[in-house]
C-alpha cells in the first residue's frame, strides 16, 4: 500500500509480509508449493495470480492446497492445481475468488483421463462459522472421486468425493464453470448457497 515493491519466490513469505491493509501479492511465474495458509488476518489482501498457476502436491487426501481461516482475501486470475483437495475456508473468513481455476485431484486440463482414476479431492470446503463468506465470480472448478475396475470381474467401483462441501457460512456464485467426476455436490443443512438476482 505504501508503494514499496518486494520480490520473493516464496508465496507464503509474501503473504505473511503483506501485513498492511490493501496489500497485493502478484505472481510473476508459475510456482510449486506444499500448501498456503492464511490465518487470523483482518486486513484486506489481494492475491493476483496474473494468469499464472500454483501447483500443490500434498501427501494425502484431506490436505487442502489453500487454507483460509479468519482471512479477508481476494484471489484473482489464479490457477490452482491440487493433487487432492482445493480450497478450505474456515472461521469468519471473507474470500472472493475472481476468475480463478481450481483443479482438485489432478483434474487440470490434459491430465485427467477417462476410466479409472486414483486421486480424490473436493474443490471447496466451507466450515466452522456461519459468518464465513465465499464468493465465486467466474473461472473453472473441477474435482474427482476415485474409480477402480476389478481386473478379474470387470466390476467398477466408485468412491465419491464431495465436490463442494458447504457446511456453514454462505457461498455466492456469480458465474463460473463447474465439473466433477464421480463426485457428490453437497450443501449441508445450515449453510447458505445463493445466486445473485438477475439485473
Amino acid at each position: 500500500k505504501d508503494g514499496t515493491v518486494y520480490f520473493t519466490d516464496d508465496i507464503q513469505l509474501a503473504v505473511n509480509a503483506g501485513a498492511k491493509d490493501g496489500a497485493t501479492v502478484t505472481l510473476l511465474d508459475n510456482i510449486a508449493i506444499n500448501t498456503l495458509y492464511i490465518y487470523n488476518r483482518s486486513h484486506a489482501l489481494t492475491i493476483d495470480g496474473n494468469g499464472k498457476s500454483v501447483t500443490v502436491s500434498l501427501p494425502k487426501q484431506g490436505d487442502f492446497a489453500f487454507n483460509f481461516e479468519g482471512a479477508n482475501v481476494v484471489v484473482k486470475n489464479l490457477t490452482i492445481n491440487a493433487k487432492f483437495d482445493g480450497i478450505k475456508v474456515l472461521g469468519t473468513s471473507h474470500v472472493v475468488l475472481k476468475d480463478c481455476n481450481v483443479y482438485a485431484s489432478n483434474t487440470k486440463p490434459g491430465e485427467h483421463v477417462e476410466g479409472d482414476w486414483a486421486q480424490s479431492g473436493g474443490a471447496l470446503k466451507v466450515d466452522q462459522s456461519t459468518k464465513a463468506y465465499v464468493e465465486i465470480d467466474g473461472g473453472n472448478y473441477k474435482a474427482s472421486g476415485t474409480r477402480t475396475t476389478d481386473a478379474e470381474t470387470g466390476k467398477v467401483k466408485y468412491t465419491g468425493n464431495t465436490f463442494m462441501d458447504i457446511r456453514q457460512g454462505r457461498l455466492v456464485i456469480k458465474g463460473g464453470n463447474f465439473d466433477d467426476y464421480n463426485c457428490n455436490a453437497m450443501v449441508q443443512a445450515g449453510a447458505g448457497l445463493t445466486q445473485p438476482e438477475a439485473d
